[in-house]
C-alpha cells in the first residue's frame, strides 16, 4: 500500500484515498479485534480439543475470537475493491485467509465470520471517514516531493 501511494506516479486520487483508507481500516481492525479478544476469551480449536484437532502449525494460546487475520484482510479488501475495478483477487485472498485459519485449527468458523464482518464494517467506515478525516493525510502524502526515477529497460 505504501509503495502505491509513494512510488507509483499517476495513481488516481480516488485510488490513493482507498489505499489510505485500507491502511487505516486494517490498523483499526487489528486493534479492535485484539481488544475484543482480551474482553472475550475463547480457546482455539486445536487447544480446546487437542485429541480431535491436530494443527500442522503451533497455535497461540490467546483468544480465538475474532480472527485478526480475517478482520485485517477484509478491512483491506473493502476499500481496495471499491477503488479498483478489477480487484476481485483481494476478495478471493480475504476468503482464503479465513478458510486457511479454520483449516489450520487456529479458529472456529464463527471467529472467521465475525472477523470478516468486523473488517468489512471498518473498511466501509474508513472509506466514509477518508473524505472527512483522512483526506488531509492523503493530500499530504501526495504533496511530498519524491524523486521520480525513470525506469529503463535494459537491452541484452
Amino acid at each position: 500500500m505504501v509503495a502505491i501511494v509513494f512510488f507509483l506516479p499517476g495513481t488516481p486520487v480516488r485510488q490513493r484515498a482507498a489505499i489510505v483508507a485500507a491502511a487505516a481500516a486494517s490498523a483499526a481492525a487489528l486493534a479492535l479485534s485484539t481488544v475484543i479478544g482480551i474482553i472475550y476469551y475463547r480457546p482455539r480449536p486445536a487447544i480446546a480439543y487437542p485429541h480431535l484437532i491436530h494443527s500442522i502449525v503451533k497455535v497461540s494460546p490467546d483468544s480465538s475470537f475474532p480472527s485478526d487475520h480475517t478482520a485485517v484482510a477484509f478491512a483491506i479488501a473493502v476499500p481496495l475493491a471499491a477503488a479498483y475495478p478489477k480487484a476481485w483477487p483481494v476478495w478471493i485472498a480475504a476468503v482464503l485467509i479465513g478458510f486457511g485459519r479454520v483449516s489450520l485449527g487456529a479458529h472456529w468458523p464463527s471467529d472467521v465470520i465475525v472477523g470478516g464482518i468486523l473488517g468489512a464494517i471498518l473498511g466501509l467506515a474508513a472509506m466514509r471517514a477518508e473524505t472527512a478525516l483522512l483526506a488531509p493525510l492523503t493530500r499530504f502524502l501526495e504533496s511530498l516531493p519524491l524523486p521520480r526515477r525513470s525506469i529503463r529497460r535494459s537491452t541484452i
